[in-house]
C-alpha cells in the first residue's frame, strides 16, 4: 500500500483547504522528508487527515468533532489517494454541522484506474472494503505505517510482568491469533520438507570407497611419472645451455673488441678539448685575480649608472615640491568659503528640523485611531455575520436531530445486537475454532498414514544395508592380511626407519659431490680467466685510493683555513679609512680598497673550496665502488678451496681441489645404490599406505555399522509412535464434530433474533466484522443524536448575546470618529508652517553636505602639507648618497687599474703573450670538471676492455671449445622436442585424474551437508511439532502465554534485522528461554549482554525505532507498505547516531518505501533537505508548505 495524495480542509489547527503530493516532486525524488514545525503547530496533523480519509476515524482525537474540527468552521473533510497492487483509489471523508449541530460523518470509496467508479458510499461497507483490498483494517495500518516509538520504549523500561498486557496492546490480538494458528501449517510444512531431503539423500551418486582408493594411486603414479619427465627434460636443458654459453662467449670477445677501438677512437677526437685542458690549467694560478678584475669593473659600471639615477630623482622631487606648494594656497582658499556660507544657514536649518519632528508625532496619532475604527468596523462585520450563521446552525441542529432519531426508530433490531454482540463473537470464535480442527483432520490423517508408510520403507532398507556393511567389512580384513605378509617380504628383518636413515646418508654423501662438481667447474672459469689480470688491478686500485686520501686531507685543511680567515669578515667590513683597526690597532687596511681577501667573496671562495673537497671524495667514492668489486671477483677463488676441504672432509675423500674425475666417478656409482635404495624404500611406503587406508576402512565400516543399528531402532520406535498417532486423530475427529454441533444449536437463536443466518465454514470473521460495523453504526447514531442536544443549547445561548454586543460596537466607532477629525486639523496647521519656513528642501541633507565639504576641504589641506615635508626630507637624503656613491665610484676606477697592471706582469711571466691572451684561456668550473671527467673515465674504459678481452680469451680457450665437444650431441633439441611432448601428455592425464577425484570431494562434501541439513531439519520439525501439539492440548492461560512469546520472538527477529542497519552493535535477546524478559547484547563487547535499563536515551531511541520497524512488517499482514510516518524520539541523538538513522531511514527508499518523519528537532531539519514545514499564525491555526 502505498499514499498518492491527501487532500483536506479544516483538520484541527490546519485550518483551510490544503494538498499533499506524495507522488510528485520533491517528495516522490527524495524518498525521505521530515515535517517540522513547533511544538503544537500541527504535525501530526497531517497523519489524522490521512487516517480520517481511510478508515474515518483517528486513535489520537478519539474521533471527537470539537476535536478533529478546525475552530471557527462549520465543515471539514480529507480524500486520499492510494495504490495497492498497481491499482489507485481514492477514500473521502467529510463532517460538517449546520446551525450549531453536528451532523453524522459520510465516507465514500472510488476507483480511480482510468476513469472514476464509485465502490462504496456507507461508512461500514467502506472500512470493510479497504480492509479487504489492503489487508490492513484501521488497528494494523496504525501499526504498519504510523510508527511511534514511544510506545516501544514503555514497553522496553516496563518490568518482565508488565509486558504481557502491553505486548498486547501494542501488536494487536488479531496478530496474535494468527501466531497461534500459524503452528499447525509450520508443523505440516516442515515435515513435507523433510521428506523431500530424506528421498533427495537415497539417490545421491557417490563412487564406491575402493573406486576411489584407486583414483587416488593412479594420480600417484602419474605425478611421479610427471616429475620424473620434468627432471630429464631439466637435465638437458642444462646441456643445452652449456652449449648457448660458448656461443655466448664468442660475441662477448667481439662486443668487448669493438668497444675498445671505439673508446681509442673517442680519445684522438677529443685530443683538442684536453689541450683547451691543460692551457685552462695553466691560467688556474691568477683564475680568480682575472674574475675579481671583471667584478670590479662590473661593479664601477654600476656605480656611475646609480650616479645618474640620483641626478634624476634630485630634479623630479624640486619639481613635485613646487607644484604642492601652489595646491595647497588654493585648497586653503576653498575652505575659508563653505565655513562662510555655513554660518549664515545654520538658525534656518534648526527651526525646520523642530517643525518636522511635531509632524511626525502627529501624523502617528491620526494612524492609531485609524486603525482602531478599522478594528472596531471589523468587528461589527464578524459579529453580524456570527448572528446570521448561528439562526443557519440552530435551523440544521432541528432538521439533524429528527434524521438521527427517525434511523433509531427505523432500526431497533441493532440495539438488540449490541447488547448480545459479546455472546455471538465468542460462539463464533470457538466455532471457528473447531471447525479449523476438523478442516485440518484428514490432512493430518493423511500425513500420519503417510509417515507411518515411509517409516516401515525405511527401516526395511535400513537392515539390508546393514547386512551389506557386514560383509564389506570382512572383505577388507581378507585384503589386510595379505598387505602384511608382502610387506614383511620387502623389510627382509630390517626396519623401516634403518633403511630410511641409510637413505638419507647416500642421498647427503651424493648432494656432497655435486656440490664439489659444481666447484670444479667454476674455480676452473676463474682461476684460469682472470686471476692474474685481477691481482694487477686490485693493487693499482688501492694505490690510487691511497694518493687521493692524502689530497683529501690537504684540500680538507685549506678549506678549514678559509673558514679561520671567514670569521674575521664583519670586523674588516667596518674598517675605515686613516682610522685604527680594533683588533690590531693598524691603520693602513689594503683590503678596503683592494677587495676581497681571497681574490672573491668569501663565501664564494669556501663554495669552490668546498667544490674541490667533494669533488675528491666522489673520486675516493668511485674508487673504493671499484676495489670492492676487484675483491668480488678475486675472494671467491679464496672461498671456494675452504669449501672444497670442507667438503672432502665430509665425504672421507682426499682429492685436489678442481679433481673432475674422481668426482664424477663417485657421483656415477653412489647414484645407483641410491636409485635402487629409493625404489625399495618407495614400495615399502605404499605398503603401509595401503595397510593404513585398509584400517581406516575397517574403522569406518564399523562405525557405520553402529550408526546404522542405532539408526534401525529409532526407525522402529517412531513406527510404533505413528501408528499410535493414527488411532488417536481418528478419536479425536469424532469428538470435535459433536462439539461442532453443540455450538450451532446455541448459537442458532442469537442469530435469528438479528435476522443473521448461520455462516458456512471459513466465513466467520466475515461475519463478525459485518456484525462489528452494525454496532458500530449504531454507536455512533447514539452519540450524534446526544451531541446535537448539547449543541443546540450552545447555539440558543450563544445568539441571545449577540445583540447586546453589536450596540457596544456602534458607541465604540462614533467616539473614534469625532478624535480623528480634532487630530487632522492640528496636522494640516504645522504642514502650512513648515511650507512657509522653508519650502520643500531637506534641512537635514544640506546640513550634512556642508559639514562633509568643509572637513574634505580640512583634510586635503593637512596631507598636501605632510605630501612637502616629505617631499623635502627625500631630497635632503638623495643628495647626501649622490655624494657618497661619487666616492665610491673613484676608488673603484684606482683599485681596477692597479689590479690589471699586476695580473698582465703574472700572465706574461707564465707564457701568456698579454693578459687577454690568459683571459681567453680561461674555462668554466663546469667544464674544466666535465673535461677532467672525461679524459678520466675514456682512460678507465680503455683499460677494462683490455682486461675484459684477456679474460675472456682465457675462458674461451678452457671452457668453451672443450665442452662443446663433449657435452652436446647433435640431436639435443630432438632428446627435449620429445620429453615436452611426454610431459604435456602426462599433465593432461593428471589433471583430468585429479578433476575427476576433486569432483568426488565435492560431491562428498555435499552428501555431508545433505546429511547435516536433514538432522537440522529433524530438530525444526521436532519443535513445530511439539508446538502444535502444544496448542491442541494445553490449556487457555497457557496457550496465551505461549503465543505472547511467539509473537515476541518474530518481533525481535524482525526489529535485530533494522537494528543491525540502525546501530551495527546491538541485538535485543530474551532474558530467560520462558518470560517475556528482556536484555541487550553488545557486540563489540564480545557478545555481552545488560539489562535494556543500562542504554542511554540515544540508544533507547534507536532500539525503540528497530522495534517500530519490526512491527511495521509484522502488522503489514505480507502486503507490501510503500509509506511509513515516524514520530517522537529523534532529540535524544547526539550528531553521529542522528546521522545513522536518517542514513537508514533513506536507505528503506531502495525497498520502496516513502517515509515520513514527524520531528521539531533543529538539527533533524539540517540532515534532511525536503520538508514539509508547519508554521504557526495568530489564533492557534496553522498553514503548512512543502520545501526542498
Amino acid at each position: 500500500m502505498k499514499i498518492l495524495n491527501v487532500r483536506f480542509k479544516n483538520i484541527n489547527t490546519l485550518k483551510g483547504d490544503w494538498e499533499i503530493h506524495f507522488d510528485r516532486s520533491p517528495l516522490k525524488e527524495s524518498g525521505l522528508f521530515a515535517i517540522t514545525g513547533p511544538n503544537g503547530s500541527g504535525k501530526t496533523t497531517i497523519f489524522d487527515a490521512v487516517s480520517l480519509g481511510i478508515y474515518g476515524e483517528t486513535a489520537r482525537l478519539k474521533n471527537s468533532p470539537e476535536q478533529i474540527m478546525s475552530k471557527q468552521t462549520s465543515r471539514c473533510f480529507s480524500m486520499v489517494t492510494f495504490s495497492v497492487n498497481g491499482n489507485v483509489y481514492r477514500s473521502t471523508w467529510s463532517l460538517r454541522s449546520a446551525q450549531g449541530k453536528t451532523l453524522p460523518p459520510e465516507m465514500k470509496l472510488f476507483e480511480m484506474n482510468g476513469k472514476e467508479r464509485l465502490l462504496e458510499d456507507k461508512i461500514s461497507r467502506v472500512r470493510y472494503r479497504i480492509a479487504a483490498l489492503t489487508g490492513l483494517d484501521f488497528k494494523r495500518f496504525s501499526r504498519s505505517i504510523m510508527l511511534v516509538q514511544g510506545e516501544f520504549s514503555a514497553f522496553l523500561n516496563a518490568l518482565d510482568n508488565e509486558r504481557a498486557e502491553m505486548l498486547d496492546k501494542i501488536v494487536g490480538k488479531d496478530i496474535c491469533s494468527e501466531v497461534s494458528n500459524a503452528a499447525s501449517e509450520n508443523a505440516e510444512t516442515a515435515f513435507k520438507k523433510l521428506q523431500a531431503l530424506e528421498e533427495e539423500i537415497q539417490d545421491f551418486p557417490l563412487m564406491h570407497r575402493s573406486e576411489v582408493e584407486n583414483l587416488k594411486e593412479t594420480v600417484q603414479q602419474l605425478e611421479e611419472d610427471f616429475n620424473e619427465a620434468d627432471r630429464l627434460i631439466l637435465t638437458l636443458n642444462e646441456s643445452e645451455n652449456r652449449r648457448k654459453r660458448n656461443d655466448q662467449l664468442q660475441n662477448k670477445y667481439q662486443e668487448n673488441q669493438i668497444a675498445l677501438e671505439e673508446a681509442q677512437n673517442r680519445k684522438r677526437q677529443m685530443e683538442s678539448d684536453f689541450q683547451r685542458l691543460k692551457k685552462a690549467m695553466a691560467a688556474a694560478p691568477f683564475q680568480e685575480e682575472m674574475d675579481r678584475l671583471d667584478s670590479r669593473k662590473s661593479e664601477a659600471s654600476r656605480h656611475l649608472d646609480v650616479l645618474e639615477e640620483f641626478g634624476r630623482e634630485i630634479a623630479n622631487l624640486e619639481s613635485r615640491h613646487n607644484g604642492l606648494k601652489e595646491k595647497a594656497e588654493m585648497h586653503t582658499l576653498e575652505l575659508d568659503q563653505a565655513q562662510k556660507v555655513w554660518s549664515q544657514r545654520r538658525r534656518l536649518v534648526e527651526k525646520t528640523l523642530e517643525i518636522d519632528g511635531k509632524i511626525v508625532v502627529a501624523t502617528d496619532s491620526v494612524g492609531k485611531l485609524m486603525e482602531q475604527q478599522a478594528a472596531v468596523e471589523e468587528e461589527q462585520a464578524k459579529t453580524f455575520q456570527e448572528q446570521q450563521a448561528i439562526h443557519q446552525e440552530i435551523a440544521e441542529n432541528e432538521t439533524r436531530q429528527k434524521d438521527t432519531v427517525r434511523w433509531l426508530e427505523e432500526h431497533p433490531e441493532y440495539k438488540e445486537l449490541v447488547e448480545r454482540i459479546p455472546v455471538i463473537k465468542d460462539a463464533l470464535e470457538q466455532l471457528q475454532s473447531i471447525r479449523r480442527k476438523i478442516s485440518a483432520s484428514p490432512g493430518q490423517q493423511k500425513s500420519v498414514s503417510k509417515a507411518e508408510r515411509k517409516a516401515s520403507a525405511t527401516l526395511t532398507k535400513t537392515v539390508r544395508k546393514i547386512e551389506k556393511l557386514r560383509n564389506k567389512t570382512e572383505k577388507v580384513k581378507a585384503r589386510k592380511a595379505e598387505q602384511n605378509k608382502t610387506l614383511t617380504v620387502l623389510l627382509d628383518n630390517v626396519s623401516l626407519k634403518e633403511l630410511e636413515n641409510i637413505y638419507g646418508e647416500q642421498k647427503d654423501r651424493l648432494k656432497n659431490y655435486q656440490s664439489m662438481l659444481e666447484i670444479v667447474k667454476t674455480y676452473a672459469k676463474r682461476e684460469a680467466g682472470n686471476g692474474e689480470v685481477l691481482e694487477k688491478a686490485l693493487i693499482k686500485a688501492e694505490q690510487e685510493h691511497a694518493e687521493a686520501l692524502k689530497m683529501l686531507e690537504l684540500e680538507k685543511k685549506t678549506l678549514s683555513a678559509i673558514e679561520h680567515t671567514a670569521r674575521f669578515e664583519p670586523c674588516r667590513r667596518q674598517l675605515k679609512e686613516r682610522e685604527p683597526c680594533p683588533l690590531c690597532g693598524s691603520l693602513d687596511h689594503p683590503y678596503v680598497i683592494a677587495g676581497p681577501l681571497f681574490g672573491k667573496e668569501t663565501a664564494e671562495a669556501i663554495q669552490a673550496q668546498e667544490n674541490r673537497v667533494k669533488k675528491i671524495q666522489n673520486r675516493l667514492k668511485t674508487l673504493s665502488n671499484h676495489i670492492s668489486g676487484l675483491k668480488e671477483k678475486h675472494d671467491p677463488l679464496v672461498e671456494m678451496g675452504k669449501k672444497w676441504n670442507h667438503l672432502c672432509q665430509a665425504t672421507g675423500a682426499d682429492w685436489a681441489v678442481g679433481d673432475r674425475h674422481s668426482v664424477k666417478t663417485s657421483i656415477r656409482a653412489l647414484k645407483k645404490d641410491v636409485q635402487t635404495l629409493g625404489a625399495r624404500l618407495k614400495k615399502i611406503r605404499k605398503y603401509h599406505k595401503k595397510t593404513g587406508k585398509i584400517d581406516l576402512a575397517i574403522q569406518k565400516h564399523s562405525a557405520k555399522l553402529t550408526e546404522k543399528q542405532t539408526v534401525s531402532d529409532k526407525l522402529q520406535t517412531d513406527l510404533n509412535a505413528h501408528r499410535n498417532g493414527l488411532s488417536s486423530l481418528e478419536q479425536e475427529s469424532q469428538t470435535l464434530r459433536q462439539t461442532e454441533s453443540e455450538v450451532l444449536r446455541n448459537l442458532q437463536p442469537y442469530l435469528e433474533m438479528i435476522k443473521e443466518k448461520v455462516p458456512d465454514p471459513g466465513t466467520e470473521n466475515e461475519l463478525n466484522r459485518q456484525l462489528e460495523a452494525k454496532r458500530v453504526d449504531f454507536l455512533d447514531h447514539i452519540k450524534t443524536r446526544n451531541d446535537l442536544k448539547k449543541q443546540a443549547i450552545a447555539l440558543k445561548t450563544k445568539s441571545e448575546a449577540l445583540p447586546q454586543q453589536l450596540d457596544r460596537l456602534k458607541m465604540e466607532a462614533d467616539d473614534l470618529e469625532g478624535r480623528i477629525k480634532t487630530r487632522q486639523g492640528a496636522l494640516t496647521a504645522l504642514k502650512n508652517q513648515r511650507q512657509t519656513t522653508f519650502g520643500t528642501g531637506d534641512p537635514i541633507q544640506e546640513k550634512q553636505e556642508t559639514e562633509k565639504k568643509i572637513l574634505t576641504e580640512k583634510k586635503a589641506v593637512e596631507a598636501i602639507r605632510q605630501e612637502i615635508q616629505q617631499v623635502e626630507h627625500a631630497l635632503t637624503e638623495k643628495l647626501g648618497l649622490k655624494q657618497i656613491a661619487e666616492k665610491k665610484y673613484r676608488d673603484l676606477q684606482k683599485a681596477c687599474e692597479d689590479l690589471e697592471q699586476n695580473l698582465s706582469i703574472r700572465a706574461v711571466a707564465s707564457g701568456f703573450t698579454s693578459l687577454a691572451d690568459a683571459q681567453n684561456s680561461r674555462l668554466r668550473l663546469e667544464e674544466r670538471q666535465t673535461l677532467e671527467h672525461q679524459q678520466e673515465a675514456i682512460d678507465s674504459e680503455i683499460a677494462d676492455y683490455a682486461a675484459n678481452l684477456d679474460a675472456i680469451q682465457k675462458d674461451f680457450d678452457e671452457y668453451g671449445i672443450k665442452e662443446a665437444a663433449i657435452e652436446f650431441p647433435e640431436d639435443i633439441r630432438l632428446q627435449i622436442q620429445e620429453a615436452g611432448r611426454r610431459k604435456d601428455e602426462l599433465s593432461e592425464a593428471l589433471t583430468a585424474a585429479l578433476d575427476h577425484l576433486e569432483h568426488e570431494k565435492v560431491m562428498e562434501k555435499e552428501h555431508a551437508l545433505k546429511l547435516r541439513e536433514i538432522e537440522e531439519q529433524k530438530k525444526i520439525f521436532d519443535r513445530l511439532h511439539d508446538e502444535k501439539q502444544f496448542f491442541e492440548s494445553a490449556g487457555e492461560a497457557d496457550i496465551k502465554k505461549r503465543t505472547q512469546e511467539l509473537v515476541l520472538e518474530r518481533l525481535l527477529e524482525k526489529s535485530n534485522r533494522q537494528l543491525e542497519a540502525l546501530s551495527g552493535r546491538y541485538r535485543l535477546r530474551r532474558f530467560k528461554e520462558n518470560g517475556l524478559g528482556l536484555e541487550i547484547e553488545d557486540i563489540l563487547h564480545q557478545g555481552a549482554r545488560r539489562s535494556i535499563q543500562t542504554l542511554s536515551g540515544g540508544e533507547t531511541f534507536l532500539v525503540s525505532l528497530a522495534m517500530a520497524l519490526g512491527l511495521s512488517d509484522i502488522a503489514g499482514n505480507g502486503r507490501k507498505i510503500e509509506s511509513l510516518f515516524v514520530d517522537e524520539g529523534f532529540g535524544y541523538l547526539d550528531d553521529e547516531t542522528l546521522y545513522k538513522v536518517v542514513s537508514t531511514l533513506k536507505n528503506l527508499k531502495k525497498n520502496g518505501k516513502m517515509v515520513g518523519v514527524i520531528s521539531h528537532v533543529k538539527r533533524l531539519e539540517d540532515e534532511i533537505s525536503t520538508k514539509i514545514r508547519i508554521n504557526k499564525d495568530p489564533g492557534g491555526v496553522s498553514r503548512l508548505e512543502v520545501v526542498a
